[in-house]
């Protein structure tokens, strides 16, 4: 199972982490935690992204939900500016929201829908988010394929 949506290609897996959660030695929330905090995630949902996109993918994959309010986007911007991704993940993971939710051994999954209401929470959000998956081209196929679309259907 992918936590962060869809399969998790081969060669994305850090066989370590998933050992030590199948053997028992670690937590779902410190395999969450790990996993957010690891150079794979860093590489595919934080270095190609303005940190508003990457607090997104953090609210989502972390908390299962959208960021509600400017306010905990401007924190958690504050958080990756000054302590980077790994301080950002620590402090979602310890929130007292994760803890109520999903505790030491749920996997988090997406708690709420989208309503139109929301910060960065239409519909159109969420199928851009779908798109965001580990086993997806990356962003600059994505882009060159959106290209493509407009100049074939303009």
């Amino acid at each position: 199972m992918d936590i962060f949506s869809g399969q998790v290609p081969d060669g994305l897996r850090i066989s370590e982490l998933d050992s030590k959660l199948r053997n028992g030695e670690i937590s779902v929330r410190e395999f969450v935690r790990d996993l957010a905090s690891s150079d794979i995630y860093r590489r595919r949902f934080y270095t190609p992204y303005p940190n508003t996109k990457v607090i997104e993918f953090l609210f989502r994959h972390i908390l299962g939900r959208a960021p509600a309010t400017q306010g905990e986007i401007q924190q958690y911007n504050k958080l990756l500016a000054d302590g980077g991704l790994k301080a950002a993940v620590d402090e979602m993971v310890n929130t007292p929201e994760y803890a109520q939710y999903f505790g030491e051994d749920v996997v988090p999954y997406r708690r709420t829908p989208l309503p139109a209401g929301n910060y960065l929470g239409s519909v159109k959000a969420a199928a851009d988010l779908v798109k965001q998956s580990w086993s997806d081209m990356s962003p600059s196929a994505i882009a060159r394929a959106s290209a493509n679309a407009k100049r074939c259907c303009d």
